[in-house]
């Protein structure tokens, strides 16, 4: 609800300050819509992973802000400022698995695909990846004792 409210209110300043013109809903607004739904879910799952593993709020809170502050930077440097190309990614999958994929599976892998190649979709996955470890780590290790 926070990110919607957030939408909502940075399109009201946008079209007080700069008009009708900043406002206009793109033509590929579903494909727009679902990544940045996907991102904000992502960011909400670090932070209550990061909440959770670290058992405090703050560095949770932390964890949020450290993926575009820290970690997004470090991914594009090690891909050299470039995005990953994903194209073929779909035919090479569907060749390597003996069943073909269910009401066009492909495509939407290769949407998730070039979310994840892109520096932000990238480090969010690899954090959200980290924490998923470390909290099943700090989980296994509680039930062993």
């Amino acid at each position: 609800m926070l990110a919607f409210l957030t939408v909502g209110c940075d399109a009201e300043v946008l079209y007080a300050v700069y008009g009708q013109e900043l406002t206009r809903v793109p033509g590929d607004w579903l494909a727009l819509g679902a990544s940045w739904a996907g991102l904000v879910v992502g960011c909400a799952w670090i932070g209550v992973l990061a909440a959770g593993l670290f058992r405090s709020t703050t560095a949770g809170l932390a964890s949020v802000v450290a993926v575009p502050v820290l970690v997004v930077p470090l991914v594009q440097m090690l891909m050299g400022g470039k995005e990953w190309d994903a194209d073929g990614l779909p035919a090479r999958l569907r060749e390597t698995f003996l069943l073909q994929w269910p009401f066009g599976g492909d495509r939407y892998l290769a949407a998730a695909v070039r979310v994840i190649a892109q520096p932000f979709g990238g480090a969010l996955a690899l954090s959200l990846f980290a924490l998923v470890c470390a909290y099943l780590l700090t989980a296994l290790r509680g039930r062993g004792r």
